[in-house]
C-alpha cells in the first residue's frame, strides 16, 4: 500500500511514514526502514519529533542502537518519547550498562523520568552484570520518591528483578502490594520461584501451585509461560496427577504445540516414570530442541529403559539437532548401565568430532561409562585426559577402583585429590570408605570416617556408616560393627543392619546373624535381600528347620525375590539372560559350552554348592546353580569373542557364591577355553539396596535467634535477632512498657484464639540433625492479669515441659527451657499449648534454635530421646552467664560459687578438641580444695525429679605441666562412682554417664588418690534429663498434611507441627488412629469457609476412614483418591470443585458413601462408581452430570 501510494502520487504525511517505519521495525528490515528514512529526508519532514521517534524505534528494534544513538545526539526536537525508544534499544541489544547512562543523561536533561524509562532499565538490571543488583536497588528507590511504586509496568519489572537475583523476599513483598496484579506480573512471580540453578525446594514448587490456584480465582486466563511454569512445579513435586490436570488444561486452550510446553511436558512425565506419556508429548511437539530430547533422553535413563535411551539418541543424531554435553551425558550412562562400552565409545567418538570430547561433563560420564563397564585401565586413561578436572572427575575415579578391588590405588587417587587442591564431597568419602572396606585397611577407614567429619565438616550418612559397618564387619569384628551402628543414627534404616548381615554370613555367626536379620526384616518386612541372607546363613550353618521356616515365612507373607539378570555386548547388540534361560536363538551351543566348562573345572577341584540357594530358587523344579544368569552369560561370550578379548557380564543382583567361584576357574590359565579376563559387574539399581550415589541437599541456616512479636530485626550481644512472621501464622504482638528492659524482652507474640489446640513454630532443618531450642519469657504483665499464665511446651509432636514463669517474675527475673533434639523433617516445630489445668493462654518472647555439631552429646541416640537441660555451670565463676561468642553453640553457662576455695588457670587454655566442645572462657576458673581433702559440691542446688540424666563434668589442672606431681581422684555421684582414678592434666579432660538415675538433691564427690601431691580440682558441669520421645505420626501422613494445609488458603490456626500429636493436641478437625504409629483416620472441617484446592496428597492418607469437606468454597478438580482403600464416607457437597468424576472412587472397597451436590462437576458417572453395590451416591443439584 505504500508503495502504491507513491506511484499513485498521493502525498504522504507524518502518520503514513511512521506506519511504513513501524512495519519495518517489526519485520527487522532495516534496509526498507533506512529507504523510508531517506523519503522522509526529502519530503521535509526530517525535523518532526513524532517522526524522529519511530525513526529511533525502527533502529533500535532492527539492532542499529549505533543509528538510533546518531540520529538521536543529532535531533533537536527531543521528548520522552525518544528517550524511551532509545533506552529501550539499548536493553534490546543487550548493552545494559549503557543503559543506565542514558537513564541519568535523561535526569539531567530535564524530562521527568516516566514508568516505561524506568521499567527497561529495571529490565536491564534483572540480566546480573556487573553491579546490577545495586543499580536495580537503587532504581527501586526512585521508582518509590518518584510516585511509580505501584505502577503495573514499574511493578513487573521490578517483580522480575528480585525473582532473577534470587530475592524472592522482596519480589513477593512487591507482588502482594499490587491490588490487582495481571497476567504478566502472576507470570514473573510463579518464574521467580524457579530462577535457581539448584534443585527446586518443595515449598517454592508448592507456592508456584498456590498462585496459580489464586490465578484461577481471579478469572485471570493462563498464558503458555505460566503453563510452563506450573508443569516444572508438578515435576519438583512428582505430582503427576495434578500435573495431568494441568495437561488437560493446555489441551482445552490448544497450547500444546509450544515448544517450551512441550518441553516441560516431557520433563514431567519422563521423571514421573511416565515414559510413554513423555513420547506422547515429545512426538506431538512440532519444533522440538535440544532441551526436549535431553529431556526424554533423562527420563529413559533414570526409568531404567537404557535401550530406549541409545534409541532415542540415535533418532537425535539424524535430525538436524545437535546433542550438547548433557544428552552426551545421559547416552554415555545408558551406555554405562548396560555395560556396552562399545557403544559408548562410538558416542565418545561423535563427542570428539563435535568439539565436545574435552568437555569435564562427558569426559566425567565416560570414566563412569568405563568403569562400571568392567575397564578400569580404559577409565585410567580418560581421567589422564581429562583438562579442568573436578571434585566429580576424582570422585568417580576413586569410586571405580575401589568397587574393582583397587583399594590402594583408590587411596593413592584420593590423597593426589588432596594435593591438588580439590575439596572432597561426601560421595569422594563414600569411594574411600568402600576401598578401606573392599581392601581390609580397618583403621585407614575408621580415620577417614573421622577426618570427613572433623577436617571436612561434612555429615555422614546412613551409606558413609554401612560402609564403616561393612569395613569392621568384614574384618570379623561384629560386636564393633553393632556398636557403630547403634552409635550412628541410622539404627532404624535398614540398609546398615543388611551390611552386618552381610558380614555374619562370610563369618557364619548365625547367633548375631539371627538377631540382625529378625531387626532387618521388622524394619523393612516386604525386601527379600534380608529373608534369602537368613535363609543362606541357615543353610551354611546346617539348621535346616529354620530355613525352611524362613522360606515358609516368605510366602506367608508374599515376598518374592527379584529376579537375576544378567547381559553381555557382542558387536552392536546387548544379550540378556535370566536363570535358566533358554529363549536365546543360540541356546543349545550355549548349554554345550557350559556344561563343557564345568565338567573341565570339576577336574581341577569345582564342587558345585548346593547348600546356598535362595529360597525362591529352591522351589524350582530341577534348578540348578549351574544356569544362573551370569553363567549363560559368559557362556556366550566364550563362543562369541577371541579368547584375548575380556568378557564383561553386567548383573542387577549381588553374584552368588558358588558363580563367583565358578569365574574364578573359568579364568585359570591352565584351564583349557579358559579366557583371560571375565569381569561381572553388578548394577545396584534399586532404590532398596546400598546404591552409591546419592542427592546432596542444601545445607540449614546454623543460627536463628527469633524475637517473638518483634516489628524490625535487631542486633544483641553479637546476634542478630529477627522478625517472628517467616515462622508462624497465628497469634497476636504485643509490647511491654517496663524502662530499661533488653530489646529482646520488649515484645511478645501470645495466643488468645480458644479454638486452636496449639500454636507451632516451624524453623528449617536438616534431616537427622541435632539442634538445641532455647525459649524465653517474660511476662511483663501483659495481659493486665494478676500472675502469668501456664501452659505446655511441645517439642516435634512430643509435650517436654510446662511453663511457669511465676516465681521468676515475682523476682524479676526471665525465664527461659532448653531442649536438645533430633530434626525428624526438614522443619522443626515448636509448639505451645494451654495446659488441660490452667487453660491460660500461652505466650513466648524469645526463640532460639542453634544446630550442634555431631562431637557433642553424641553418646545420646536423638532418634529415641531428647535431652532437656537441667544444669550448666562454670565452676568458680561468678560474673555474667558464659553465652555467644564464648561458646559456638550460644549454650548458657550459669556462674557457680560455694564455701569451696577458687582456683584461677595459670596455663594456656585450649578446649577445641574436647568432648562436647565446653567454652575456653569455663576452664579459667576452678573450685578446689586442699591436698588430701573431698571436694564436695551439691550440685544442681535445686532436687531433681526421679529421671535419668546425663551428665558431664568437665576438669583442668591449673598448674604448668610437672612429671612429679599429680592431680589424681575418683568422682563419684551421691555416693556411687562415676568415675576411678581420673588423672586431670593441662589438658580439658571430660567424663560423662550418658544415662544415670538421680533423684532428690545431688552431691558431687572428688575423692583424692592416695598419691595425689594436690587436691581436685572441677572447672564446670552440665546435666541433662533424657527424656523419651513419644509416639511418632507416620512421616508420609505427616509430609501429606503439610502439603494439603499448603493447598488451602485460609487453613485452621493450629494447621502447623505434627497433624496428630501430642494426643489431645492433633489439627482442628483431625481424628487419628493410636497404633505403634499414629496415623491420619478422618478429617472433618465441614462449614469451615475454606478456600483454596484440595491437594493431590490426600491420596496418600492411605489409614483415612471419613472426608467431611462439604460446605466450604473449595475450588479445582477433585484428586485421584486410589490408594485410600479404607474410605468409608466422602463428602465434598457445597464446594466449587470442577471437572470430571474421578474414576477411581469407584474401585474403593470400603466405601460407602460419596456427596457431590452443589459443585460445578461434570461428565459422566464411571461405571465403576454407578455399578458399585451398596454405595450411597448424591450428585444433584447443581453439577453437569450425566449418567448415560
Amino acid at each position: 500500500m505504500f508503495n502504491k501510494a507513491r506511484i499513485d502520487h498521493i502525498k504522504l504525511d507524518k502518520f503514513t511514514y511512521s506506519t511504513a517505519l513501524n512495519v519495518c521495525a517489526q519485520t527487522k528490515d532495516v534496509g526498507l526502514g533506512e529507504l523510508v528514512h531517506g523519503l522522509v529526508i526529502v519530503s521535509g519532514l526530517s525535523f518532526e519529533s513524532f517522526l524522529i521517534n519511530s525513526l529511533i524505534d525502527m533502529y533500535s528494534k532492527c539492532g542499529r542502537v549505533g543509528q538510533a544513538r546518531l540520529l538521536f545526539d543529532t535531533s533537536d526536537n527531543i521528548d520522552d518519547v525518544s528517550w524511551n525508544s532509545l533506552i529501550a534499544g539499548y536493553v534490546r541489544t543487550g548493552l545494559n550498562e549503557q543503559t543506565l547512562g542514558v537513564l541519568v543523561q535523561m535526569h539531567r536533561s530535564g524530562l521527568k523520568l516516566n514508568s516505561f524509562a524506568l521499567g527497561s532499565v529495571l529490565k536491564a538490571c534483572s540480566t546480573c552484570f556487573d553491579g546490577s543488583e545495586i543499580f536495580g536497588k537503587v532504581i527501586h528507590g526512585c521508582t518509590v520518591k518518584l510516585g511509580f511504586d505501584l505502577d503495573v509496568v514499574v511493578c513487573t519489572a521490578l517483580l522480575d528483578l528480585y525473582a532473577k537475583i534470587g530475592d524472592l523476599h522482596n519480589a513477593i513483598k512487591i507482588f502482594k502490594i499490587m491490588p490487582d496484579p495481571n497476567v504478566v506480573m502472576f507470570n514473573a512471580m510463579i518464574a521467580g520461584f524457579f530462577r535457581s540453578e539448584t534443585e527446586i525446594c518443595e515449598e517454592l514448587a508448592d507456592e508456584a501451585l498456590h498462585l496459580f490456584s489464586e490465578m484461577q480465582r481471579k478469572g485471570i486466563k493462563p498464558s503458555k509461560f505460566t503453563f510452563s511454569s506450573i508443569i516444572k512445579a508438578c515435576s519438583a513435586l512428582e505430582a503427576l496427577e495434578y500435573g495431568k490436570q494441568i495437561h488437560a488444561h493446555i489441551l482445552k486452550n490448544c497450547l500444546q504445540s509450544d515448544e517450551f510446553i512441550g518441553s516441560t511436558l516431557v520433563d514431567l512425565y519422563s521423571l514421573s516414570g511416565s515414559t510413554e506419556d513423555a513420547l506422547r508429548c515429545f512426538n506431538s511437539t512440532p519444533k522440538l530442541d535440544i532441551v526436549s530430547w535431553t529431556s526424554l533422553i533423562a527420563g529413559s535413563v533414570q526409568n531404567g529403559q537404557f535401550e530406549q535411551a541409545l534409541s532415542l539418541f540415535s533418532e537425535l543424531l539424524v535430525s538436524r539437532i545437535k546433542p550438547d554435553e548433557s544428552t552426551i551425558s545421559c547416552a554415555l550412562s545408558a551406555c554405562a548401565n548396560l555395560a556396552a562400552a562399545r557403544s559408548g565409545e562410538q558416542i565418545q567418538g561423535y563427542a570428539v568430532k563435535a568439539g565436545l570430547g574435552h568437555s569435564v561433563v562427558v569426559c566425567n560420564s565416560q570414566i563412569c561409562m568405563y568403569a562400571k563397564s568392567g575397564d578400569i585401565d580404559a577409565a585410567n586413561v580418560t581421567f589422564k585426559e581429562t583438562k579442568n578436572r573436578n571434585v566429580v572427575s576424582w570422585s568417580v575415579m576413586i569410586s571405580s577402583h575401589a568397587q574393582h578391588g583397587c583399594a590402594s590405588e583408590a587411596l593413592s587417587i584420593f590423597k593426589e585429590m588432596n594435593g591438588c587442591g580439590v575439596v572432597p564431597n561426601h560421595v569422594t568419602f563414600l569411594g574411600v570408605l568402600t576401598a578401606c572396606s573392599h581392601g581390609g585397611l580397618v583403621e585407614e577407614g575408621l580415620r577417614y570416617f573421622e577426618s570427613m567429619k572433623k577436617d571436612q565438616g561434612l555429615n555422614p550418612n546412613v551409606k558413609h556408616c554401612a560402609c564403616v559397618v561393612d569395613l569392621l564387619g568384614r574384618a570379623g569384628r561384629l560386636a564393633d560393627a553393632e556398636k557403630f551402628i547403634m552409635d550412628s543414627g541410622f539404627e532404624k534404616d535398614p540398609v546398615i543392619w543388611r551390611a552386618l548381615l552381610g558380614a555374619c554370613r562370610v563369618h557364619k555367626d548365625t547367633v548375631t546373624g539371627e538377631r540382625v536379620a529378625k531387626r532387618v526384616i521388622e524394619l523393612e518386612p516386604q525386601a527379600a535381600a534380608s529373608y534369602v541372607l537368613l535363609y543362606n546363613i541357615y543353610s551354611e550353618a546346617g539348621i535346616d528347620q529354620h530355613a525352611t521356616e524362613i522360606r515358609d515365612l516368605m510366602k506367608e507373607r508374599g515376598v518374592k525375590k527379584e529376579p537375576g539378570l544378567s547381559w553381555i555386548q557382542i558387536g552392536e547388540t546387548v544379550h540378556s539372560f535370566v536363570v535358566g534361560d533358554s529363549s536365546h536363538p543360540k541356546n543349545a551351543i550355549i548349554y554345550k559350552m557350559l556344561e563343557e566348562m564345568l565338567q573341565k573345572i570339576m577336574k581341577i577341584g569345582y564342587v558345585e554348592k548346593k547348600s546356598i540357594l535362595s529360597a525362591s530358587q529352591q522351589d524350582q523344579k530341577g534348578f540348578s546353580v549351574n544356569y544362573h544368569s551370569e553363567k549363560l552369560a559368559v557362556a556366550l561370550g566364550m563362543i562369541s569373542l577371541p579368547k584375548s578379548a575380556p568378557i564383561r557380564i553386567m548383573k542387577n543382583l549381588r553374584v552368588c557364591e558358588d558363580c563367583h567361584t565358578t569365574m574364578k576357574f573359568f579364568s585359570q590359565p591352565y584351564v583349557e577355553l579358559a579366557f583371560m579376563k571375565i569381569l561381572v559387574v553388578v548394577k545396584r539399581g534399586s532404590s532398596r539396596r546400598l546404591n552409591l550415589q546419592f542427592n546432596h541437599g542444601s545445607e540449614m541456616k546454623a543460627r536463628y535467634s527469633i524475637n517473638c512479636g518483634s516489628s524490625s530485626n535487631i542486633a544483641a550481644n553479637g546476634v542478630e535477632w529477627i522478625l517472628d512472621e517467616g515462622f508462624i501464622n497465628v497469634g497476636n504482638k504485643t509490647t511491654i512498657d517496663t524502662p530499661d528492659l533488653m530489646p529482646i524482652l520488649a515484645t511478645l507474640r501470645f495466643f488468645p484464639d480458644r479454638t486452636a489446640n496449639k500454636y507451632c513454630y516451624e524453623v528449617p532443618a536438616t534431616l537427622g540433625g541435632k539442634y538445641m531450642v532455647r525459649t524465653t519469657y517474660y511476662y511483663g504483665n501483659y495481659d493486665g492479669g494478676k500472675e502469668p499464665p501456664v501452659f505446655d511446651q511441645i517439642i516435634e509432636g512430643t509435650k517436654w515441659s510446662t511453663v511457669n514463669t511465676t516465681e521468676d517474675y515475682l523476682n524479676g527475673l526471665t525465664s527461659y527451657y532448653e531442649i536438645i533434639v533430633g530434626a525428624l523433617g526438614r522443619t522443626l516445630s515448636i509448639c505451645l499449648a494451654r495446659n488441660e489445668h490452667t487453660k491460660s493462654d500461652p505466650f513466648i518472647s524469645a526463640l532460639e534454635v542453634d544446630y550442634l555439631s555431631d562431637s557433642v552429646y553424641n553418646s545420646t541416640d536423638f532418634s529415641m530421646n531428647a535431652l532437656i537441660t537441667v544444669a550448666r555451670h562454670s565452676f568458680g565463676y561468678n560474673d555474667q552467664p558464659i553465652r555467644f561468642p564464648d561458646d559456638q553453640f550460644n549454650r548458657y553457662w550459669q556462674p557457680y560459687t560455694d564455701n569451696n576455695p577458687i582456683a584461677k588457670n595459670h596455663t594456656n587454655v585450649t578446649s577445641s578438641n574436647s568432648w562436647n566442645l565446653p567454652p575456653t572462657k569455663v576452664f579459667e576458673t576452678a573450685l578446689t580444695t586442699s591436698r588430701g581433702k573431698t571436694l564436695d559440691i551439691q550440685w544442681p542446688v535445686v532436687p531433681l525429679p526421679r529421671s535419668n540424666y546425663y551428665i558431664a563434668l568437665y576438669f583442668m589442672d591449673n598448674r604448668t605441666p610437672s612429671s612429679n606431681s599429680w592431680r589424681v581422684f575418683e568422682v563419684s555421684v551421691n555416693g556411687n562412682v562415676f568415675y576411678k582414678a581420673l588423672n586431670v592434666s593441662a589438658s580439658v579432660v571430660t567424663v560423662f554417664g550418658k544415662e544415670w538415675p538421680l533423684s532428690g538433691k545431688t552431691l558431687i564427690s572428688l575423692i583424692p588418690g592416695d598419691k595425689s601431691t594436690v587436691g581436685p580440682i572441677i572447672n564446670g558441669g552440665e546435666i541433662l534429663q533424657i527424656v523419651p520421645l513419644g509416639r511418632r505420626t507416620v512421616t508420609r501422613d505427616v509430609k501429606a498434611m503439610k502439603k494439603i494445609a499448603r493447598s488451602l488458603n485460609d487453613p485452621p490456626a493450629d494447621w502447623r507441627g505434627d497433624p496428630c500429636l501430642p494426643k489431645g493436641n492433633a489439627w482442628t478437625g483431625i481424628t487419628c488412629s493410636m497404633g505403634k504409629y499414629a496415623s491420619v483416620s478422618a478429617v472433618n472441617l465441614t462449614g469451615l469457609g475454606l478456600t483454596g484446592e484440595l491437594s493431590p496428597s490426600i491420596d496418600k492418607l492411605t489409614a483415612l476412614t471419613n472426608l467431611f469437606l462439604g460446605g466450604n468454597k473449595l475450588t479445582g478438580y477433585i484428586p485421584e483418591m486410589s490408594h485410600l482403600n479404607k474410605l468409608v464416607s466422602l463428602h465434598l457437597e457445597d464446594n466449587q470443585f470442577v471437572g470430571p468424576i474421578p474414576s477411581s472412587l469407584g474401585k474403593l472397597r470400603n466405601l460407602q458413601e460419596v456427596f457431590l451436590q452443589n459443585n460445578k462437576l461434570e461428565g459422566p458417572i464411571p461405571d465403576s462408581l454407578k455399578n458399585k453395590n451398596g454405595l450411597t451416591l448424591q450428585f444433584e443439584p447443581g453439577n453437569q452430570i450425566t449418567t448415560a
